[in-house]
Parts: structure tokens; sequence; C-alpha cells
């Protein structure tokens, strides 16, 4: 397809491909060709704190990618066969300050998507401008609420203004120096700014190129207690029986780890460690070809793919303890509740 071969599909299309269909079926085998889509977890920390997401309750030690091994893996991968990058899973991208350098590595190593997703926080013009100089394809921003009050409710931060002016000047310098970047917004809807949809989207659609809404999800299993909590409604159904992801897509968290999944916040996903290997060998070794032909087979109780592609009950532990963070499920949801409750104690006081 045309989209397909110049990578411009929208962010939607993109969603609906990585998380909901299949994939091509010669992939899914257990030691299938090496993946189309890199993403790399360049730092697992983020400076927001929403509350539909598992990163401001995560107990796994916060870390930054080493830059030369990231700088390796750019590398790597593109002679493997990917064709595109993504600089972001669990955390917030422009927290690594080598960021810029990175999607400039990937540009000269000749990936035909350049992408990532980021509060927008951080994304200033003296931060964001050499990220695009660099190369990037596509830049998505997180902006979970329409007004002031019900982003600071929602993020944690009152940055709705500060976020909004960097997407302007953002917007504006891919049009002054003529970059082909993808610009987005996304909004993950939740009860508190249920109204305010559509406020958000003609806010944006000036500066960007689309505006994707979707509902407040479990996040794997992780946040099923915010998903109770705060969604409106539920995600659109899976329609097929196999997860794509451990055969389409190569997630490396920030430690060098490969993993299954980018929403596995405690690693209880991370499959295998890279090592000083080539990561073309590290994606076919034993672990990974196990763990496929579980997937394969259905037999993915008590891990987080089970959790959340077959909706079992049974508590998830991590593929290889030694590479994950365990948690205790029980406290962790008080934890969650807490703040949900926390923060939106005083409705009334919301959206004025």
């Amino acid at each position: 397809m045309e989209g397909e071969e110049t990578g411009r599909l929208s962010i939607r299309e993109r969603r609906q491909r990585q998380y909901w269909d299949a994939g091509p079926q010669d992939f899914l085998v257990e030691a299938p060709p090496f993946p189309r889509k890199v993403m790399m977890e360049l730092s697992n920390g983020c400076n927001h704190a929403c509350l539909f997401c598992a990163n401001p309750h995560m107990r796994r030690r916060v870390g930054r990618m080493d830059p030369g091994l990231a700088s390796r893996l750019i590398v790597e991968a593109r002679e493997a066969g990917a064709e595109e990058i993504g600089f972001y899973t669990t955390g917030e991208p422009f927290i690594h300050k080598d960021l810029a350098r990175f999607t400039a590595e990937a540009s000269r190593a000749g990936y035909r998507y350049i992408f990532m997703n980021t509060n927008g926080a951080l994304a200033t013009p003296d931060r964001a401008r050499p990220v695009l100089d660099g190369g990037v394809n596509s830049v998505k921003f997180s902006i979970n609420a329409g007004s002031r009050a019900t982003y600071e409710a929602i993020h944690g931060r009152d940055e709705f203004d500060l976020v909004m002016a960097n997407l302007e000047d953002m917007s504006r310098y891919r049009r002054e120096k003529g970059l082909d970047v993808w610009l987005a917004v996304s909004m993950v809807i939740t009860q508190p700014v249920a109204n305010e949809v559509e406020s958000l989207r003609q806010r944006v659609l000036p500066f960007v190129d689309e505006f994707i809404a979707f509902e407040c999800g479990s996040q794997v299993g992780q946040m099923d207690v915010a998903e109770r909590m705060l969604s409106v409604g539920r995600e659109a159904p899976r329609n097929q029986s196999i997860c794509s992801q451990p055969f389409t897509v190569l997630y490396i968290t920030q430690e060098g780890h490969l993993d299954l999944c980018c929403i596995d916040y405690h690693n209880y996903l991370a499959v295998t460690e890279i090592g000083e290997r080539h990561v073309r060998d590290a994606w076919n070794d034993a672990a990974f070809r196990d763990i496929r032909a579980r997937h394969l087979r259905g037999d993915l109780a008590g891990t987080l793919c089970g959790t959340c592609w077959q909706g079992c009950s049974q508590r998830a532990e991590p593929l290889r303890p030694d590479l994950a963070t365990s948690i205790n499920k029980e406290d962790f949801d008080r934890q969650v509740a807490a703040l949900i409750d926390a923060r939106l104690s005083s409705p009334a006081d919301i959206g004025r």
C-alpha cells in the first residue's frame, strides 16, 4: 500500500495496526524475521503523573539509557532490517538530554520513519527544535484535558499553558523551516474531561495534522483500578486471538532488556538481556522463542500478556524475576485509588 511505503499512515491507523490487528502471518512464528519497528525506552522516568498511568506508581528504578548503548542499538537494528524507530515506551523521551542526538543518528542510519510521544512540557523550543532538525518524522503530544484546571487534576502539573505554547511553537517552526513532520495530539478520555474532547480538538486543530481521542484503558491489567474509576466506556475489542507485539515489534528497555510490550512498567515482560550480542541475535534467542510459542498456543496464564489479552484472573508474575521489579498488586492498587481520590476529591472545583 502507498501509505505503508511512504510511512504516511495516521496515528489512528498506526495504533490500530499495532494494538488490534494481527499483522503479517509470516511473522506469527516462534522465530519471526527481524521486526520493521523498534521502540526504545530512552527513560522510564516522567515529569508528569497522569491519573490513568502506572508511571507515577512505578517501583522500578528510574534511569536513562546509556548513550553508547542507544547509539549502538540504533545502528544494529537498522542493519538487521528495522525501518521505523520510536523513542519512547513507558517514560517521557525529552527527559533524555541526548534525544536530538539519537534522532539525528537514526536519520543518518536510514530509518524511514522516526517518531515519538511526549507530554510536551519539556518540548520547549530550545529542546524541541534540534529534535525536529535531526530528522524526526512524527511527534504526538499527549494532552489529556481541555482546560487548565482539569489538566492539573489529570496530569498532576499546572502546565497546560506551557504545553500549548510548546505545541504552537513546534507547529510554527516546522512550517517556517519547511520540515515534513507529522504533528498530532492525543487525548485519553476520562470522566473528569469527557465533556472537553471537542473543545481540545478545536483548540489544537489549527496547529496539528491529527487529533485522536481514545478511552482510558487498564494498561495491560496494571491499571485496572484506574479503568474502573475513570473510564467512560470500553476500548474496541481485539479482533484476533494472538497479540502481534512479540512477533512484530522490538521493545528495548532503558536497562538494555528486550521486552514484549511498550507499557510494561516493572519489566514483568522483559525476556532477555541484550548484553554484547548483536540485537539481531537477541531477537530470536531461546527465551523469546519460548514465549512466542506460548502466545501461539494460548498458554499465557500468570503473565501480563494473559491478563491483557486473555483476561486471565491469575496473578501475573515476571517472566524473568531477575530483570523485573516485583510488586504487591494489592498495595499498588490502593496507591492508585488513593491518588485518584485525592486529585478528584473536590469535583465541583475541577473545570472551573
